[in-house]
């Protein structure tokens, strides 16, 4: 029972990722014994959603749900007698949505200028990447094929917003998921090279702690879009 009652907490907790902080694969079967294999524990979080979770003086996640996360880590601690558990942050942001907005919004040329030039600024030192990161080895780092998929996807999504996809319900969701299938491809293929990890380590690490959020993403991006077509045709006829 008391095992039963810690995975459904984890479970529950999971599912705060789009508001607050999160355990990154914790729908994961069975949740606990995956923890135990891996000997540590993923915490999605936000970096700006004061005062749930943010990043704070120290450059390390805080808040309260942060702090309950920890409460649940304990937990977990105790539940498998290994105290020797770790925490890793991932952090959840709204880039790839950014992207799907901006590819659609803009068109490929301006989406990509765009895109290009917040790369720019990232490397000349704005600490607008992930965690308030910046600087080139951000683009050439472990991470940087996220970025590069991203600009890929900023072109592509452009080019189907031009056939109009983005419009319907039917084509705009497979849309966004082509978009989010190119970023999360060049970030796989170049985080493997980069570490020279196999493939199951790299999945683990760079794909599945963000499934959730992801499919979120897609759901925003490709139901809204129609419904806003929808509404300015309406306006224009």
């Amino acid at each position: 029972m008391k095992k039963f009652i810690l995975t459904t907490a984890i479970s529950a907790i999971a599912a705060i990722g789009f508001t607050g902080a999160a355990f990154a694969g914790a729908g994961d079967s069975p949740t606990l014994q995956k923890i135990a294999e891996r000997g540590y524990v993923s915490i999605g979080h936000r970096e700006t959603s004061v005062p749930f979770s943010y990043i704070g003086d120290a450059e390390e996640p805080i808040g309260y749900s942060i702090d309950l996360c920890h409460n649940i880590v304990d937990a977990i601690k105790a539940e498998l007698g290994n105290d020797n558990l770790t925490v890793k942050y991932v952090p959840v942001t709204g880039q790839t949505l950014g992207v799907l907005l901006i590819g659609t919004a803009y068109g490929s040329t301006l989406g990509v200028t765009t895109f290009a030039l917040y790369l720019l600024a990232g490397i000349a030192g704005a600490p607008i990447f992930a965690n308030n990161g910046f600087g080139i080895d951000r683009v050439i780092g472990a991470t940087g094929g996220y970025l590069i998929g991203m600009l890929v996807a900023t072109y592509v999504v452009g080019q189907l917003a031009r056939l109009r996809l983005d419009q319907k319900f039917l084509t705009a969701l497979p849309s966004m998921l082509i978009g989010t299938v190119i970023t999360f491809s060049f970030g796989l293929v170049w985080l493997q090279q980069y570490t020279g990890k196999d493939w199951a380590w790299t999945i683990n690490a760079g794909l599945t702690p963000f499934i959730v959020g992801e499919v979120l993403k897609i759901a925003i991006a490709g139901t809204s879009l129609p419904i806003i077509w929808r509404l300015v045709n309406r306006k224009n006829a």
